[in-house]
């Protein structure tokens, strides 16, 4: 073994903190999970593996089967057998679940990242540690979107109070340079058993162990020098929280947020233009608004950001840990001009990358005044039977029936050739 691999070992054990003194190494996240399954079905001669919903663990086939997300699959590709979900932060459907003593494992993210930044409990996981003892149900956290600094600690864990069985590690663990991934578990929770049946080419070779030597160094020291990273990053945590907090209050009705540390989801509505009743724009509020945001941010702002799987809604904010306050706040300014343009029913602004338009930056806080639908409330005549209620559906059947449903400041700002090109793109792609 690689003497860099061997120090990365201890090193791992060391920071996962007191018990964690085995690791088996992987090259990715969801070899991580895959590894950590094998372990645990060895260790308690179980199979049964209980996971949460809206969860993401990786797309091999175990992993893939404990994620709770099912855009990620199809009956085909998972065992829906062996693999089972509950609710997330359901303290007692954790309970009912392990008490049939059937489950080698539960394992859980301290916060759901594709799910939509969707914090854990702390007395969720409190939980699932307490009831490893009565149930010998294993507890796996999978750390591999937070661990290493992400979420505002070194590991999640640590806000928690927890002190899992197993971390799982993967991601920046290689620096965003190199394929590393790591489970790191207590004693207790492996066997030797597991040595005999497992085994990878290039997982645990030098040049990654050594990538990964470097990793959380800067995270960990304890120097109080303003110009070290460990510090910067601290500083960087608590300025984007309340940046972030601060723009939800001042936009409530447009956008809201959920995080910790780095690891933000930002969710958007167009209540403005919900009140007008345009059929382009309610499709787009319920489909589509995210990547609106997204083209917007990356075409007019070049700021790449994309949707959650699974929270079509929202964008993520989760950068580099390097950032620095001024992208923080050049990020903050850019989606305070979403936020304008969805108050001021500006859809011309965000629908111009799909149309080629350039767009003048002052247009942004000028609203487009339109005269909104009053609903009328009809109340049913005098001793009149009930009647049954009914809806209308939109049928677009060509590009030019499209046209007359793009929102009206599109219709006001852009010629005939630029809604014709954004009509037939939407009609084209549905």
């Amino acid at each position: 073994m690689p003497e860099s691999t061997k120090t990365l070992s201890h090193e791992l054990c060391e920071l996962a903190g007191e018990k964690h003194n085995h690791v088996v190494f992987s090259n990715s996240g969801a070899e991580t999970a895959e590894a950590a399954t094998k372990v645990v079905r060895t260790k308690t001669g179980r199979v049964n593996i209980l996971s949460t919903v809206n969860s993401v663990h990786g797309k091999t086939h175990s992993a893939l089967s404990a994620t709770g997300l099912t855009k990620c699959s199809s009956p085909a590709t998972v065992d829906n057998h062996s693999f089972m979900k509950m609710p997330f932060n359901d303290i007692e459907a954790l309970k009912s679940e392990l008490s049939s003593k059937k489950h080698a494992a539960f394992v859980v993210e301290p916060v759901q990242g594709e799910g939509g930044v969707v914090i854990a409990n702390e007395e969720f996981l409190q939980a699932a540690e307490e009831a490893r003892a009565a149930t010998g149900a294993l507890f796996v956290l999978d750390e591999t979107q937070t661990g290493l600094g992400r979420a505002g600690h070194l590991f999640a864990k640590d806000a928690c109070n927890v002190a899992p069985d197993m971390v799982l590690l993967s991601k920046a663990l290689g620096g965003g340079v190199h394929p590393v991934g790591a489970v790191v578990a207590k004693a207790s929770a492996c066997s030797k058993e597991f040595d005999k049946k497992h085994s990878s080419t290039f997982a645990g070779a030098g040049l990654g162990a050594s990538v990964a030597l470097a990793t959380p160094e800067p995270l960990t020291k304890l120097e109080c020098d303003s110009s070290f990273l460990g510090s910067a990053i601290i500083g960087n945590v608590q300025g984007t929280s309340h940046c972030i907090n601060d723009l939800a209050k001042r936009h409530p009705r447009t956008i809201s947020s959920r995080g910790t540390g780095l690891m933000w989801s930002l969710n958007f509505e167009d209540t403005e233009d919900q009140a007008v009743g345009n059929t382009v724009s309610t499709v787009i509020n319920k489909t589509a608004l995210s990547h609106l945001v997204c083209g917007f941010l990356l075409n007019e702002r070049q700021i790449l950001v994309v949707p959650f799987l699974g929270d079509e809604n929202s964008v993520r904010f989760e950068p580099p840990l390097t950032i620095s306050p001024r992208e923080t706040m050049q990020f903050i300014n850019a989606i305070e001009e979403v936020c304008k343009t969805l108050k001021n029913q500006r859809h011309d602004m965000s629908l111009s990358c799909l149309t080629d338009r350039e767009t003048d930056d002052g247009e942004i806080d000028v609203p487009f005044i339109q005269k909104k639908m009053t609903p009328q409330s009809i109340s049913p005549r005098p001793n009149e039977k009930p009647r049954r209620k009914f809806a209308f559906f939109a049928h677009l059947l060509d590009a030019n029936d499209t046209m007359k449903q793009l929102p009206k400041s599109m219709l006001a700002t852009h010629s005939t050739g630029e809604q014709q090109k954004l009509a037939e793109l939407i009609h084209e792609k549905g």
